[in-house]
């Protein structure tokens, strides 16, 4: 986060106008800052966001157990590739390796 202070002096130098704000910091001169944040979104706002989130962390979980599994479209193509076998390819006889045995 940036925060930047624009200081109009007011004819003051810098060492004055810092011992100003300092001054008027010290005697609580102003607005007070809340102890609290505020709500700033409504109930029914909140809820639907969570329902969201909650949704949203579900799928995420299943669809990590699937690719654990192996069950995604690419698990057992993935399985192949990182076999000790390998894929070979033979002309007259196809792709094969790790099991996977395909000839046309």
């Amino acid at each position: 986060m940036t925060v930047l202070i624009v200081a109009i002096l007011g004819g003051r130098t810098k060492e004055e106008w810092y011992s100003w704000v300092t001054d008027r910091v010290k005697q609580n001169y102003g607005y007070q800052t809340p102890a609290t944040v505020p709500q700033i979104y409504a109930q029914s706002r909140l809820m639907a966001f969570k329902a969201r989130r909650g949704s949203t962390g579900r799928a995420d979980r299943m669809r990590a157990e699937r690719e654990d599994a192996g069950g995604s479209a690419f698990g057992g193509f993935a399985r192949v590739l990182g076999s000790t076998g390998g894929i070979t390819f033979h002309p007259a006889g196809g792709i094969s390796g790790g099991g996977l045995n395909v000839r046309r």
